[in-house]
């Protein structure tokens, strides 16, 4: 009868487990790193005016063609003199919702990056409803705030490299 005693050091092991657990929970860095990309991916949606669930309502014949209207008055370059003598050229959203994408902020926390849009009437145009004055006027869900398959990949990606150097240490 052969007897064999083994004894192995896992120390190292012990710290990287634990290095691995502490950046776990401080991800801010990474988080950092994805804020561009988050941005890029909103303003993408709204470009290109789609949904998680694919391309938005089109827009009402009323609401195309005051948006016609006001790009030919932008073309002619008409001003408005403000109080100061100042000039400032009228501005047309060419997308349909405008200025809103933005006015995408995107903050960072050591669990979390978030991005919420600073407009306060962001949230018809997300969710749909009712707007205008008298809310007369009934608006189609066109989300922009939502995450694509190539964010999630690239947030799998960046966050699965942050962990992992603690093993590298």
């Amino acid at each position: 009868m052969i007897d064999i005693d083994a004894n192995f050091d896992l120390t190292q092991v012990d710290r990287a487990m634990a290095d691995v657990e502490a950046r776990a929970k401080r991800l801010a860095p990474a988080f950092r790193e994805l804020r561009r990309p988050l941005r890029v991916d909103q303003r993408a949606h709204a470009r290109g005016e789609e949904g998680p669930d694919g391309r938005w309502p089109p827009r009402s014949p009323f609401t195309e063609a005051r948006r016609q209207s006001r790009n030919r008055s932008v073309k002619t370059h008409r001003f408005d003199v403000l109080r100061r003598g100042e000039a400032r050229r009228h501005s047309t959203p060419k997308h349909l919702l405008g200025r809103l994408p933005a006015a995408i902020l995107v903050t960072v926390g050591e669990l979390y990056v978030r991005a919420t849009s600073r407009a306060a009437w962001s949230g018809v145009h997300q969710y749909g409803g009712n707007a205008g004055r008298g809310r007369r006027v009934r608006i189609p869900a066109r989300p922009f705030l939502w995450l694509s398959e190539g964010l999630l990949r690239t947030a799998r990606d960046v966050l699965g490299s942050y962990v992992l150097k603690g093993w590298n240490r």
